[in-house]
């Protein structure tokens, strides 16, 4: 026995050396190929489409991610969820560069005027009709935290609105390049500016009066839905008790999702994660902590319009209620839930938000919109089994992305 065990790890060993040999010579081949490559360039990835289908001016990879850039042909400015009364007699379009992270998830660089006379703002004043610059009427002077700056729209907004200081965090280095950098002259060196802080990766905590995150997400990957099985930090409850905590006392979280009216999942599952969290921090009745406003023409996504959720640590006020609806007003938003404003039948969103019993909606609702935490962090992923062939939800691209993740995971 002991002599046929010797046999048998012999054998295994001798296999071993043989791996061993063929491992080293498919690297010595791979070794050699890149050698050749760097000298003469012999092997290009092409990729599948572009954006606009048009030729990037700029390409580069890093470990996570391929960052190209585009002149951009879009009409009209770039907004995720500007009024519709700004285009009645609008000015010409300053013009901006689009940044495409893996040719799905887009952010702009606004090209942003200044002169010996100061900035062009009346270039830019489609920024002030957008739904993510909601919390700038009811702060002067705000600290803001911005999340994901990418190529500085946010903080141009932020900037325009008088913003004391702003500090962003921005995964991507090369995107900060881009701005900082490479294209600083045409955003104006937004960047560069004393009162703007850009990170990469992470920050010194602090706290602030504003904290904004405007569409942050990635749809690479969207050909298999995995954009739908993407793990997201920046969604969960925990998140959002972190946000609270780095809140001055009367700060606001604003966070932006789209809007699918015929059953609003995203913006339903945001609202459920923001509540939640607040009431982990001892807030009595979160209801009077949270406004949701929404633009909804399509503008970037077809059937799709823009929600913004603003969450107050402290509770609305009846000025602030009021500023909120005459904004609202002048610019055509939808009022979707206001403390004392809305009732129970103004929109799903209200329905949700002064239910009896928010676990029972949420069991309740066709979809998945239980609030994601770090233990589930998919955000994104609204669909179960059951939830596959839904007309209801045909047309929403984040029933989509979840519907087709889960047909290829079956």
């Amino acid at each position: 026995a002991v002599c046929a065990l010797g046999a048998f790890l012999f054998a295994l060993d001798a296999g071993a050396r043989r791996a061993r040999r063929a491992s080293g010579g498919a690297l010595a081949r791979a070794a050699l190929g890149l050698a050749l490559h760097a000298v003469s360039p012999w092997f290009t990835l092409v990729p599948r489409q572009t954006y606009n289908d048009d030729t990037p001016i700029f390409e580069q990879w890093n470990a996570f991610s391929r960052i190209t850039l585009y002149n951009d042909n879009w009409p009209i400015p770039f907004g995720w969820g500007i009024s519709q009364t700004y285009f009645v007699d609008p000015p010409p379009d300053p013009g901006h560069l689009m940044i495409m992270i893996d040719e799905k998830a887009g952010t702009p660089i606004q090209r942003h005027t200044v002169t010996a006379a100061g900035d062009d703002w009346d270039a830019v004043d489609f920024l002030t009709y957008d739904v993510t610059a909601l919390p700038y009427y009811l702060r002067a002077a705000p600290d803001v935290f911005v999340i994901g700056p990418g190529g500085g729209r946010d903080v141009l907004t932020a900037l325009r609105f008088g913003a004391a200081h702003i500090t962003g965090v921005e995964l991507n280095p090369i995107i900060v390049e881009l701005v900082q950098q490479q294209h600083a002259d045409y955003a104006g060196h937004i960047y560069d500016r004393p009162n703007v802080a850009v990170h990469v990766a992470a920050a010194r905590p602090d706290t602030f009066d504003i904290i904004q995150a405007s569409l942050i997400d990635t749809f690479a990957a969207t050909s298999a839905g995995a954009f739908a099985l993407s793990e997201n930090g920046i969604y969960t409850v925990e998140a959002f008790e972190s946000y609270y905590d780095h809140l001055n006392d009367d700060g606001l979280v604003n966070f932006s999702r789209w809007y699918y009216a015929n059953g609003p999942a995203e913006t339903l599952r945001l609202v459920a994660v923001g509540l939640q969290a607040w009431e982990n921090r001892g807030v009595t009745d979160a209801a009077q902590h949270v406004v949701v406003l929404a633009n909804l023409t399509p503008d970037r996504i077809a059937d799709e319009g823009l929600a913004g959720m603003l969450l107050k640590k402290t509770p609305f006020t009846p000025a602030e209620l009021a500023i909120i609806q005459q904004q609202a007003d002048r610019l055509d938003f939808a009022v979707l839930y206001a403390p004392g404003v809305s009732g129970p039948d103004a929109s799903p969103v209200a329905d949700f938000v002064l239910a009896a019993d928010r676990d029972a909606f949420i069991s309740a609702y066709p979809v998945d919109i239980s609030p994601s935490t770090d233990n589930r962090p998919f955000f994104f992923n609204v669909v179960r089994l059951g939830d596959l062939g839904s007309d209801t939800f045909a047309g929403s691209a984040i029933y989509g992305f979840g519907a087709e993740a889960t047909r290829t995971l079956i």
